[in-house]
């Protein structure tokens, strides 16, 4: 598809996101840039932060999760799991947004690692707060008001550039995402704000 939308260009996938994850992906154009963000985010100098609305409300309103994590078998397949004696590092900082009583929360997330379905654990295990939609991690707790699709948007990435300037790209929600925080009541007019 983008090879359609530039035909000069031969892009690369330089990060992606887990299937039903939405928001910003990045794909570099040329193979020295390709270079370049493939040790940026190696080096964790990309700056990345993702919304997510969980089932219930973490009991601290920031932190800091750190848990190691693991891909385990599972009966439905490759599931990541905590796992303190063979798991890697996974560290993610947090902030609740905004919640509403003690049932939904709006969070945002920064993760400091890049584990397979981190946030995803790090909310279920850590926080005890599985995300919205995610059956694989919370169970039936996560559909909650019925919702099946994951709430999880990578909102932000800063990227540093070679010259020592850095760019920010922001991804707007989902419709069915804007649509779940509208019902909820959430302030809209911070979906936009920095």
């Amino acid at each position: 598809m983008l090879v359609e939308y530039d035909p000069t260009s031969r892009p690369r996938l330089v990060h992606r996101l887990d299937m039903d994850t939405s928001g910003v992906l990045v794909f570099a154009k040329t193979l020295p840039m390709t270079r370049w963000l493939t040790n940026a985010f190696k080096e964790r100098t990309v700056q990345k932060m993702y919304w997510a609305l969980v089932c219930g409300v973490p009991q601290q309103k920031e932190g800091v999760v750190s848990l190691a994590l693991s891909k385990k078998p599972d009966p439905k397949g490759e599931k990541v799991r905590v796992d303190a004696q063979t798991g890697l590092k996974a560290t993610t900082t947090y902030r609740v947004v905004e919640a509403l009583g003690n049932q939904v929360a709006w969070l945002e997330l920064t993760p400091k690692t890049g584990r397979t379905h981190q946030l995803r654990v790090h909310c279920a295990e850590g926080l005890k707060t599985p995300i919205l939609g995610d059956g694989k991690y919370g169970g039936k707790e996560a559909f909650f008001l019925g919702r099946r699709n994951l709430h999880l948007h990578a909102r932000r990435l800063v990227i540093p550039l070679p010259q020592g300037k850095t760019m920010t790209f922001e991804a707007p929600l989902p419709k069915e995402m804007l649509e779940t925080f509208q019902e909820l009541g959430f302030d809209t007019l911070d979906l936009f704000r920095n």
